[in-house]
């Protein structure tokens, strides 16, 4: 549950590990055939062991470190970050969640299920994604189907949860329907509660890229927050979240709490940023520009009007996009658009609501409870970070870190100093652990600084976040003046 209880910081790992269709030879593992043991497996089991996971049973043949979290006949989701199929700028492996790491959580997931539940994987990614190629990419299909061959009497799932898909081909985009969760979603309105409240006099200018705003308005106003939220995330027993540290142009890092955005089935109940100039009471971009300005107006005309337009239509105005999007950064002082900026006032708040959602929301009494509502237990693939132009185009960064807990500020927050950042600045944090409206810290201290971290090398360690050394991360170019 939720509490100021250490997380772990894992600082010795190499690489990933390459042995996803064999067993391995810890006693609380029966598969055969065997491996020896892993940096991987060896480093990830110490941290739940030093996270306090069934202590007494370290190292047995009996050791469940889930036992608390899961029994048999539960429903275990597992949410990676998937956004996109391909990394322009650096390899695939600083942009997605490694496999590797769901399996692990899948190993003792078995175990603490006893043979009788449900496994389900599943994200919704970026409306461009080829969702197929991702699974073949990462093997995660033939993982799951070696599980079923083993354990038939647990139910393996993969999920897209995406309700639209996107293509672009020939200055073309294409709109396609997506089946989604097969559960379904539940339609939330959280009203007043929601952080974006604050800011609804400004409803009309709410934006997420390549939607149809008149949407986004219908489901964020004056008095009226809508998300639509995966029925199998928020009926589960336990959700393991597993997101890729990296960078993020609009939200400064993505972590614990950014990866929840993808629990989400429709973009347009995501407000990313606000329409306009600083200037003008946006966050899409700091100066005035004519050509922004143009391209804006555009894309607004084309995402509303989309069934209605020709083919020929459609490609042109694709065409008049593009070169108007170049035009906007050739003229203007700063080259951002859609909000990629440190300035971006919007999208932090969206990010916080899922994540008191997810947490507090009872999805029959449609109210908030006091006492957290579902389990939560996050795994960070932090082995090769992503760097620079994060999430969709990061560059590689070896860290060969993990970190696990329970608390998404905490979590957080320990990236935010890994990557150098002032956590000030990152208002998804600093707001999550001050912010009365927030209810994912219960038990806070007078300063964020001082909450301990165990830190797991050579040597078992604990520090307090202040004492959290940067790894010198470039961070997006529009982030720089939130540096430390």
């Amino acid at each position: 549950m939720l509490s100021n209880k250490n997380i772990v910081l894992i600082e010795n790992l190499k690489k990933y590990p390459k042995f996803l269709f064999v067993g391995l030879d810890y006693p609380e593992f029966k598969s055969k055939p065997r491996i020896q043991n892993d940096n991987f497996y060896d480093s990830l089991r110490k941290g739940l062991f030093e996270y306090g996971l069934d202590r007494n049973n370290f190292n047995k043949n009996k050791w469940n470190p889930f036992k608390n979290y899961i029994k048999s006949g539960n429903t275990v989701v597992i949410k990676p970050n998937y956004v996109l199929d391909i990394n322009r700028e650096g390899t695939i492996d600083s942009l997605i969640t490694n496999t590797a790491y769901i399996k692990f959580i899948i190993d003792y997931s078995i175990i603490a299920l006893k043979g009788k539940g449900k496994i389900i994987v599943c994200d919704a990614p970026l409306q461009s994604c080829n969702f197929e190629k991702l699974v073949k990419q990462q093997k995660i299909d033939k993982l799951l189907d070696l599980y079923k061959k083993n354990y038939p009497k647990i139910k393996f799932e993969l999920l897209d949860l995406r309700k639209t898909i996107f293509e672009k081909k020939d200055f073309d985009i294409s709109q396609k329907k997506n089946e989604g969760d097969k559960a379904g979603y539940y339609l939330i309105n959280i009203k007043e509660n929601s952080f974006l409240e604050d800011i609804t006099k400004l409803e009309d200018s709410f934006r997420v890229t390549n939607y149809n705003p008149d949407l986004m308005h219908k489901h964020h106003q004056k008095g009226t927050h809508e998300y639509l939220v995966s029925k199998t995330i928020l009926d589960a027993d336990i959700v393991f979240n597993v997101p890729k540290l990296k960078t993020h142009i609009k939200a400064g890092l993505t972590g614990a709490l950014k990866n929840f955005i993808g629990m989400n089935g429709h973009k347009e109940y995501l407000p990313h940023h606000r329409f306009g100039s600083a200037k003008e009471n946006g966050d899409q971009y700091i100066n005035n520009n004519f050509f922004k300005k143009r391209y804006s107006f555009l894309a607004d005309y084309f995402y509303r009007n989309y069934d209605k337009l020709s083919k020929i239509k459609r490609k042109s105005i694709v065409f008049m996009l593009s070169s108007l999007f170049v035009l906007g950064k050739i003229t203007s002082k700063d080259k951002i658009l859609d909000g990629g900026w440190s300035g971006n006032d919007t999208i932090w708040r969206t990010i916080l609501d899922l994540n008191n959602i997810l947490y507090f929301y009872n999805t029959k009494t449609k109210k908030f409870e006091k006492k957290q509502k579902r389990e939560v237990f996050t795994i960070v693939d932090g082995l090769i970070c992503g760097e620079d132009n994060g999430p969709l185009r990061p560059k590689d960064k070896f860290c060969g870190v993990t970190i696990i807990g329970e608390n998404p500020i905490l979590i957080d927050a320990t990236i935010a100093k890994i990557m150098g950042y002032n956590l000030k600045k990152i208002k998804q944090v600093n707001d999550g652990y001050y912010d009365k409206r927030s209810k994912l810290v219960p038990n806070k201290l007078k300063t964020i600084f001082d909450e301990e971290i165990i830190i797991l090398n050579k040597n078992k360690e604990i520090k307090k976040l202040k004492e959290i050394k940067s790894r010198d991360f470039i961070i997006p170019e529009y982030w720089r003046d939130a540096k430390e």
